[in-house]
């Protein structure tokens, strides 16, 4: 839906009202409720915003509150056949010998005032790489069809219709990512028990890892408000659990530590008690969350400048560094469009030339339309020149 600082705004105030139970403030005139219902479904929170609403004793009109609660019900189903289905595939590669471990949301969930208040579209389980062909093999002997096409280089995606999805992973981000270093051995550093092949992650492994997977989609096509509650749930659920000095230690390794913190900060603003004004330095990071959906938004030119923009460069070196790679793109792009380069190299080049002819002679419109929108492109919260 069209982003609406008002509508976002008073959503937040109403999974405050679910988070610490009490009564959420009156709604503004002019934020609609069948506004809030597409952007509370935007950002996989319904239920909760229908918590708040219910226990606020607010009238949303008979044709929307039966249209909502049809929705929410659905949700339930969904809920209860994940968290039957995430017992029964873990038993299932268990007794094949296969470690498993359940990440993310089937974990988070736990920590939220009614687990089903966590939405997920995926139940995802990571195992050992040398496991995934026998892990294939359980996951159709269990009724679920294989999506060959939504493979990747860490994970193999199987549906079982109509509400399970299930992402198998071998590693905890992709092969491609930045970050791969420091997860490649993931199993190598976990304690798990003996005898034990149905594994859980600790909660700071797990902190650590949610904030690096936040920072993930935030650098690229951005990520949404339930992200943020995640950190604010494991951050006020477990501050006696967590080891804080280990945490900074391993973000600071992943190079993502000043993104995490201002991404606590943000979670604090949010949602500690009463609305608090969000300060200059958080501006950026607040607009971008609201603005994207569940799992962000799909402006292509908007994820290529995020890549620099998150490491604190200026939007201005941001639009001229996608500028270059437009302009001179990488080895391994340049291959995919001429195969012959796999075998001279040293001619890439000559292969940007024979490209800038080819584009400007082909699409000239279409190169004119990026350079325009890249000129024009602006972030919400954010400086021309940095901050």
């Amino acid at each position: 839906m069209q982003f609406d600082a008002k509508t976002s705004e008073y959503f937040l105030e109403l999974l405050r009202s679910a988070l610490h139970d009490k009564p959420a403030c009156a709604k503004p005139q002019d934020v609609s409720w069948n506004d809030l219902f597409e952007y509370a479904k935007s950002q996989s929170l319904s239920t909760m915003a229908l918590v708040a609403i219910q226990r606020s004793g607010f009238d949303i009109g008979s044709e929307l509150a039966k249209e909502w609660g049809i929705f929410n019900a659905q949700n339930l189903v969904k809920f209860y056949n994940q968290e039957h289905e995430c017992e029964v595939l873990c038993k299932a590669l268990s007794d094949a010998g296969i470690l498993n471990m359940p990440l993310k949301g089937s974990i988070i969930r736990e920590l939220y005032p009614a687990p089903e208040m966590r939405e997920m579209c995926d139940l995802d389980i990571l195992v050992k790489p040398e496991d995934i062909d026998r892990s294939h093999g359980v996951m159709l002997s269990n009724g679920y069809i294989y999506i060959e096409e939504n493979t990747t280089s860490h994970n193999r995606d199987y549906q079982k219709l109509p509400y399970l999805n299930v992402e198998i992973h071998t590693y905890l981000v992709p092969k491609e990512n930045r970050l791969f270093p420091y997860y490649e051995h993931f199993w190598d550093n976990t304690a798990l028990e003996a005898n034990s092949f149905a594994c859980r992650m600790d909660w700071d492994d797990c902190y650590i890892f949610m904030m690096a997977h936040a920072y993930k989609h935030f650098s690229k096509y951005g990520t949404g408000i339930r992200s943020v509650l995640d950190v604010y749930l494991m951050r006020s659920k477990l501050k006696d659990v967590l080891h804080r000095e280990h945490i900074c230690a391993a973000l600071k390794t992943q190079e993502i530590l000043e993104f995490a913190k201002r991404f606590e900060n943000l979670a604090d603003c949010w949602f500690d008690g009463e609305k608090t004004e969000i300060s200059e330095e958080l501006q950026f990071y607040h607009s971008r969350v609201l603005e994207g959906g569940t799992y962000g938004e799909n402006n292509i030119l908007k994820a290529k400048a995020m890549q620099y923009i998150v490491e604190g460069k200026s939007l201005r070196y941001a639009k001229r560094r996608v500028a270059i790679s437009k302009v001179f793109p990488s080895y391994s792009n340049m291959k995919l469009k001429y195969p012959c380069l796999k075998y001279v190299p040293f001619l890439l080049p000559l292969f940007w030339v024979i490209r800038w002819f080819s584009n400007l002679i082909e699409n000239p419109k279409k190169v004119s339309a990026f350079f325009k929108k890249l000129k024009h492109l602006s972030l919400t919260g954010y400086k021309e020149e940095g901050r």
